[in-house]
This record gives C-alpha cells, structure tokens and sequence, in this order.
C-alpha cells in the first residue's frame, strides 16, 4: 500500500512538473505572437472597453461622439483647475453612465482618462508585462521593448490640449506635494481651494468657519496663523469679501478689454511661435527614442542568453543595470522635453483661452466660480489692502481694493 501511494506521489509530481512547462511553453508562444504583432504596429487591444471609443467585429475602431463630448469637458475642466474628485462627483449627481453602466464615476477613472495617450489617438504596447506565467504583472518601466504607435486612430483631443493636460498633471503633482502644513492632495471644493499663499510669511491658506449670531460665516485663514498667532500676524479674510475684490478687479479688466485684448494677442502669438518651436522635432528627440529602442533590444537580448544560460548571473546583473542606467538617463531628457512642449501647449491653451473670455466678457454681477477657476491660478494675500492675483495667462494683476463688500 505504502509503495503504491510513493508510485502516486511520483506520477502526480511528474504530471505537475509536465503541466507546469506546457504552461510555460504556450506563454512563451503567446509572448512571442505578442512580440511580432507590436514590431509589425499591430495592435490588439478591445476599445469597446475605452470610454469614448467603439470597435466593430472588423477592429475598426470610431469614436463614440455622447461618450467623447464627456471626455472632452473632462479634459477642459481639468485645465479649468477642476480636481479628479471635483469632476467625478460632477458627472456622478449629472446621471453621466461610465462604460459600466452601472458603476460610479471616481478619481481613478477621472485619472486614467486624463492620462492615457489613446484620446489623442495613439498607443503605448506593452505598459505591463509578466517575466513568466506564474509571476506577477509588473509596470514596465524599461525592462521590455514596448512599442509606441503614433496616429493610430481617431483621436478625441486634440496633441495640444493632450500635451497641456499632462503639464498640468505634473504642475500640481509639484505644487501640492506633501508638506508639514499640507495633506499634498489637490482638492478643489471650493473656488479659493489650494490657490492662496501668504504674502506674510508663505504658507497657504485654509477654509475656516466662523459664527457670527449663529450664522455661519466661512473665512479663508493662514495655516501658520491658525496654529500660532505669534508665527504670523496676517488676518483672516471673510469669503463673501474676497469674492466681491475678485468680482470688481475683473470687472476693471472687462472695461479695458481692448487694451487687454491687445495685451492677449500679443502674447498668443509669442506662445503660438514658442509652441510650434518645441513641436518641431529637430532630431534630438528621434535620436533619444532611437537610442531607446537599442538599449531596450540589447537588455530583450541579455535576458534570452540568460535564459538560455549562456551568460552567468554575476554578468547578467552586471550587464542589465548598465544598460537599465543608461535608459534611466534618456528617460529623464525623453520627458524633459515632453515636459517642455506640454508647458508650451499649455501656456497657449490658457492665452487662447483668456482672448475668447475677454472678446464676449460682459459685466460680472456676482461671483461664478467656474470664472474664477479658469482665470485665476493664484492669489497673493499680503494684508487686506494688499492682495494680487495670478492669472492663468501669467500675469499679475493688484486687485480693485477701493470698496468694502463685506457682507
């Protein structure tokens, strides 16, 4: 009985250790019929699951036009300073359906909209990736030769309004990192939300309640004043006041439109002559992504000899970092320059933005907070009589402090 249940245990390990490499066998194949597809520009990907995007039994992919207007207030309103939450919490209480029906719109969806190259109609293979069939899914940063497909289908925003989302993505990625006085979280409830700084001593400013008489009276308050009153002296500022200065400074900016409009158009020319400039691929860019393209067929090669066992372990580790140190470095001038035509695109989209305003602008009777949002990127508060604004477009503009409208 014993050495019937030995004779078991042995076929069972065998049978294992057969169905284990048949597994690791068809991998191999379906990876290398993934291989070829990606270096013949072949994608596989199903955009019936992509919001904005329908694909019929013949691959051929158009776009979903009820679906892509929400893509594109999405990427509007997010240049308007809207956060991820702001916009899904929007579309959710609108009754907007996601792709799933009957799922909720939320900031990682809000997120990968907003970052991902397929909306302006391009494709990036390979973005993770499995070492064999039994291992995890990692995030490819480097290890394999993904294939970038530029123009792959119809895109739903435009290169420039894509570029000009992904430098805002960063901008505040930079702006609101974590701090001793910040949560690092962009947060855009309220207009003045994450844009005012003390002019006194630099810290940002925090929404704060105040009861007058049982009425509820929100003023905007410095973090370090509201911890320490001796660490800074700068007052609170009451909501209702600084949205009357915003509304009686834009209006003094509405009156003078056609020097403004002046000053506007003199400034989107230099942005468009900036723009095509960094858009303008003058060789350095081809010549980092081919560069790329060696080092990552090189590190592809290393890892097959390895595989194969022609090179040991100390040389494979070796080798691979190397080559994993010289791709980090063209990463870095790779996105710097992305980075660089991003800020470009996205200088001319907020100018272009600021000419359509003030051509139709007429007198502001109250404040609109979607106005604020898309005008204003800053405020500087350095006392009650001395606040400026920092437009979108770069300007700075003292405000209109001539009357009291505190209520």
């Amino acid at each position: 009985m014993e050495r019937l249940k030995h004779k078991n245990d042995i076929e069972i390990s065998i049978f294992a250790s057969l169905a284990e490499e048949e597994s690791r066998t068809i991998s191999q194949n379906v990876t290398k019929g993934y291989e070829m597809r990606r270096a013949a520009g072949i994608v596989s990907q199903n955009f019936n699951n992509l919001y904005g995007y329908s694909q019929d039994e013949n691959r051929v992919i158009t776009i979903n036009e009820d679906e892509a207007k929400i893509v594109r207030e999405i990427y509007f309103k997010y240049l308007l300073g809207y956060s991820y939450k702001t916009i899904a919490d929007d579309l959710t209480e609108r009754g907007v359906k996601t792709s799933k029906a009957n799922a909720a719109w939320n900031l990682s969806t809000i997120k990968s909209i907003l970052e991902s190259e397929k909306y302006v109609g391009d494709v990036l293979m390979l973005k993770t990736f499995k070492v064999d069939v039994f291992a995890k899914v990692q995030k490819n940063r480097g290890e394999k030769k993904g294939k970038y497909i530029d123009n792959n289908h119809p895109p739903i925003v435009t290169r420039e309004v894509w570029s000009a989302v992904q430098a805002e993505i960063k901008r505040r990625k930079n702006i609101f990192a974590p701090t001793p006085t910040s949560k690092g979280r962009y947060d855009a409830r309220y207009a003045f939300s994450g844009i005012i700084r003390c002019g006194e001593c630099g810290d940002s400013f925090r929404r704060h309640i105040h009861y007058i008489r049982g009425t509820e009276r929100p003023a905007w308050v410095c973090k370090a004043h509201l911890k320490n009153k001796n660490a800074c002296g700068q007052s609170p500022i009451r909501e209702s006041e600084l949205e009357a200065i915003f509304v009686r400074t834009l209006n003094g900016l509405i009156k003078n439109r056609n020097k403004i409009l002046d000053v506007v158009s003199e400034a989107v020319g230099e942005a468009m002559l900036e723009t095509n400039s960094v858009n303008i691929d003058d060789g350095g860019e081809s010549a980092i992504y081919a560069q790329i393209d060696v080092l990552q067929v090189r590190l592809s090669e290393l890892q097959k000899k390895r595989t194969r066992r022609e090179v040991d372990v100390t040389q494979y580790n070796h080798e691979s970092r190397e080559i994993m140190a010289m791709l980090d470095e063209l990463f870095v001038e790779r996105d710097a320059l992305i980075e660089k035509r991003g800020e470009a695109n996205l200088d001319k989209a907020f100018r272009d933005m600021f000419a359509q305003f003030f051509s139709v602008a007429q007198e502001q009777t109250a404040f609109d907070k979607e106005t604020f949002t898309s005008l204003v990127k800053a405020i500087v508060i350095t006392g009650k009589d001395n606040i400026t604004f920092e437009l979108r477009d770069g300007s700075i503009i003292k405000a209109d402090m001539t009357a009291d409208d505190a209520v």
